[in-house]
């Protein structure tokens, strides 16, 4: 039979093919459908042959999302662009991305996939990048195929043994990854893919839908390509794009930049050790102040001892890369909670006799707060500003009694004979969130801000996006009067260094962004 009598009966006769995958082995049922969606999607034109392709997405993108589906903002919509190029027969794999990940803060970057399965990040805004020494996950360069459709199915079709056929259900098919996530596949009544689904373990939110929906799909250089992409948490909204095909991808895109080096050999990703999972390193940076270096990697949290209490700084958790099929999440291996319970075992290691009081929320951004159930288990009180408040109690929900969120407006000092911390409210004209703390020691003349400052060496600070939002701390700091010898961020390096300061005061009178 021809490829397009073949096609013509797929789609003539859908019940007929129904019944022939009802009356077959569970294994050549499932065989069916993905072959006959195949050939609906690619009906002239085989993908597996084609030496190359670039998809690219050019769409919008909720704030919310890049801050894990919750946001006390409206209207947060921003421009995304996206190049996926895949080099179909060595292997290859290149994406190019350019967003807003904060209103203020525009980055392009750049992923790229070698045949050996390698990864390099390249910071196109700001000229850096390096080879992962670790390859995350086994299947991280199919978590962007995965996005073309015809590249999802051709997946599950080499690897049957992870597809399941539902019982009484033809348009619906299972198939779990090689990293062990289910993706479940929806078909329409011709056999295209119309819908992808996944759970994941979203931090502030526990186990939630993710959805991808495909329509409008159109003949393009012999294939059926669906022009419109739209990806749903729940019920909401989260990113729409319009999809265009090119053939052949650029060579370009595959290209290693020259300042880049040799990869070292990966770590490969069976090796890993979950970020929750390895030893928590905290340094005391003052008397009675303590960090947790490196949470997880490039991630520093503090806590701080009173005579009888402790007061934590932020609850983190891990972030998931929305843009992907499924997400992958950055603290590999962990549940949504993971990272706080580690932060909670560090400050009981460390000061065993004392219970923590307070956990304070710096800001909503879930990667600052997915990490507060288990400290809600040991019964704080949270203390945070208003949007940060109403995020931590949509989050907890009845796990935690109405009393023991605590905002804070303005101002709120936390006192006794050995130590005395201020919460100091920043004013909402700030450019990274709203109702957002800083936390000032005046004793240390120490000051916690994550995000601002964004600490990195001198051959890599700074970072141009964070200009703005380094610019307008430095010019609040300086006119608040507030003395601060010593300034940490969450992100980094940690510490923010004298010279960096000066950097941006600097920059501020010539108006160099570089």
């Amino acid at each position: 039979m021809s490829r397009l009598a073949t096609v013509c009966l797929a789609l003539c006769l859908p019940a007929l093919v129904a019944a022939q995958d009802g009356e077959a082995e569970d294994g050549e049922s499932k065989r069916q459908v993905l072959e006959r969606a195949l050939e609906v999607m690619d009906p002239t034109q085989r993908i597996d042959e084609l030496p190359s392709l670039q998809m690219r997405l050019n769409g919008q993108i909720d704030l919310a999302a890049r801050h894990q589906g919750i946001s006390p903002y409206t209207n947060s919509w921003v421009p995304i662009e996206e190049s996926i190029a895949i080099d179909l027969q060595q292997d290859r794999l290149a994406y190019r991305l350019r967003w807003f990940n904060y209103v203020h803060s525009e980055q392009t970057l750049r992923e790229i996939y070698d045949r050996e399965g390698r990864v390099l990040y390249v910071d196109v805004t700001n000229d850096g990048g390096g080879w992962s020494p670790s390859v995350p996950v086994p299947d991280i360069r199919d978590r962007y195929r995965r996005l073309l459709p015809q590249l999802l199915v051709h997946e599950a079709l080499e690897n049957l043994d992870r597809v399941e056929a539902l019982e009484g259900i033809d348009s619906r098919l299972d198939y779990r990854t090689p990293s062990n996530e289910l993706l479940s596949l929806y078909f329409d009544a011709q056999g295209r893919v119309e819908q992808v689904d996944t759970v994941i373990d979203m931090p502030l939110m526990g186990l939630v839908t993710l959805t991808w929906r495909y329509s409008d799909y159109e003949l393009d250089q012999g294939l059926l390509v669906p022009r419109n992409l739209e990806l749903r948490l729940r019920d909401r909204l989260l990113k729409r794009s319009i999809i265009t095909l090119h053939l052949p991808a650029p060579e370009a895109e595959f290209a290693t930049p020259q300042k880049i080096g040799p990869p070292p050999a990966p770590v490969p990703w069976e090796a890993a050790v979950p970020a929750g999972q390895t030893r928590a390193d905290v340094v005391p940076i003052a008397t009675g102040v303590f960090a947790v270096r490196n949470l997880r990697p490039g991630f520093h949290v503090m806590f701080i001892e009173f005579e009888e209490f402790i007061v934590a700084v932020d609850a983190p958790s891990g972030w998931y890369e929305m843009q992907q099929l499924p997400p992958m999440n950055w603290s590999l291996g962990n549940s949504s909670r993971a990272l706080g319970d580690k932060f909670l075992r560090a400050i009981q290691d460390t000061l065993p006799n004392k219970p923590i009081r307070y956990l304070v929320l710096t800001h909503h951004h879930s990667d600052h707060i997915g990490g507060l159930a288990p400290f809600l288990q040991v019964g704080v009180i949270l203390l945070a500003g208003d949007s940060t408040a109403d995020v931590a109690a949509r989050a907890a929900r009845d796990a935690v009694p109405t009393g023991r969120i605590k905002r804070v407006r303005g101002k709120r000092i936390i006192s006794d004979d050995s130590m005395t911390v201020e919460l100091i409210e920043l004013p909402n004209d700030n450019p990274h969130a709203r109702n957002f703390l800083a936390v000032y020691i005046p004793k240390h003349e120490l000051m916690y801000l994550s995000a601002f400052i964004y600490p990195l060496p001198k051959p890599a600070f700074p970072l141009k996006e964070s200009v703005p939002a380094m610019r307008w701390l430095v010019n609040w700091l300086d006119q608040s009067g507030i003395a601060v010898d010593t300034m940490l961020n969450v992100h980094g390096t940690g510490r923010v260094e004298d010279w960096q300061l000066e950097w941006v005061r600097e920059s501020m009178i010539k108006k160099d962004v570089h």
